[in-house]
């Protein structure tokens, strides 16, 4: 493993833990269990960005499918979603990890904006181009 990189299996769908090394598809609910660290830990350890997902495509489709067929979308209170109150200041106090603080520094540049862009555009043309050629 590199710092700051997981690894991710396309076969199994699943990410390498890096403590125990198994295969797992939600490395979030495995690691406080299994090795009884916190997910944030976890991250700050091997240098993981604090926003990527730590859940497999497959395991959080699978989710998604609950929601939709127990309807737990309908059930939210979209007031309970913003945890900051208007005039709260406390997301100003929030330290971010280095890793976090060179992609923004990199997403809010002119170039970095356009290759993210250009790779969010290519990746959703081959998951289309996946798909239809599986249909």
């Amino acid at each position: 493993m590199s710092f700051g990189k997981i690894e991710y299996d396309e076969l199994l769908g699943a990410f390498k833990c890096e403590i125990c090394g198994n295969f797992i598809g939600s490395l979030g609910h495995h690691i406080w269990p299994a090795h009884k660290i916190t997910t944030r830990e976890y991250r700050k350890r091997f240098g993981i960005n604090m926003t990527q997902s730590l859940v497999s495509t497959a395991e959080s489709q699978k989710h998604a499918e609950r929601a939709r067929k127990y309807n737990n979308f309908g059930k939210l209170d979209p007031s309970k979603f913003n945890r900051f109150k208007k005039g709260d200041n406390t997301r100003q106090k929030y330290e971010r990890s280095p890793q976090q603080k060179a992609w923004l520094s990199q997403y809010f540049s002119k170039k970095g904006r356009e290759a993210i862009q250009r790779n969010r555009f290519l990746k959703r043309r081959l998951t289309n181009k996946s798909k239809s050629d599986t249909i």
